[in-house]
Formats: C-alpha cells, structure tokens, sequence
C-alpha cells in the first residue's frame, strides 16, 4: 500500500502503509504534485505515456459530463445536479469548502501545471470522464471558475 505522507494516518486506520508516494513513486517514473491552495490530503500523479503525459486526480477536479451520468449514474443523478457536480470540468461547490484553503494559490497552481506538463495527452479524474482533447486548455478552464 502507497499513500501520500498527509494521508497515511488516515489509511493507516484501514489498512498499513508501505510506502510513501512521494518518496516511493519516482522511482518509477511517476511524478507526484502537491496541489498549492488545497488541504494537503492528496497528489496530483504525472505519467509518461507512450504517447505523451497523462495527470490522475482524485477529489479536487471532477468531470461529470451528461454522457457520463447517462452511463454509470442512471439513478439518483438529480442529487449530483442539485449539488452542482455536474456540466462542467472543475472543483465542485463541496470541495472548495471542505479542500481549498486558498482559491487564489489552487488557481494559479492549476495554472502553471497547465504550462509545465509538457505534451499532456489525458487528464484522468476519479469522479467523471476522462479529458483527451486540449487538456492543458482545459486546466485552464477550471483555473478560471475559480476567479
């Protein structure tokens, strides 16, 4: 098991921790991002692709687009809407209350990711649809709701 050095207490309630990740997943390659202006709780991981550079996200950017609710959220997607988690690629109304301690740092953060990974190809999110097409654009677009 692998966690992030904020969160191993968390998991360690669960389940024992290995490894850090910042310290354990370089060395395979992968690049850990400590968000600026979010609870630090969780990474932003960068990996090489045959074809370019993928990000992973978790809680902090979601991309609950209509063909995704239409495909794994089929009931109850109302709720998703009513909390305004959907239609647009972003941090949701929740997590700037409960994850950003400060919204001009987290944007200006996304923002220079968009500049810094070279050749993003796919930006994954744990709640929603992947991003393939103008993905640095696209961090963009979430920097910007948050100004």
């Amino acid at each position: 098991m692998v966690a992030p050095a904020a969160a191993k207490p968390y998991v360690e309630e669960v389940v024992a921790v290995d490894a850090i990740a910042e310290e354990f997943l370089p060395n395979y390659g992968i690049v850990c991002h400590q968000p600026a202006g979010i609870r630090p709780q969780e990474l932003v991981y960068e990996l090489q692709l045959p074809t370019g550079k993928a990000l992973i996200l978790t809680d902090i950017l979601f991309n609950l687009t209509e063909p995704y609710l239409q495909k794994y959220v089929s009931k109850n997607k109302f709720i998703l809407r009513w909390l305004g988690a959907t239609g647009y690629f972003g941090i949701t109304a929740l997590g700037k209350r409960f994850f950003i301690t400060d919204k001009n740092a987290y944007r200006q953060w996304l923002e220079a990711l968009a500049d810094s990974v070279a050749d993003l190809r796919i930006i994954s999110v744990a709640h929603g649809e992947a991003i393939a097409d103008n993905c640095p654009q696209r961090l963009r677009e979430a920097a910007a709701q948050l100004l």
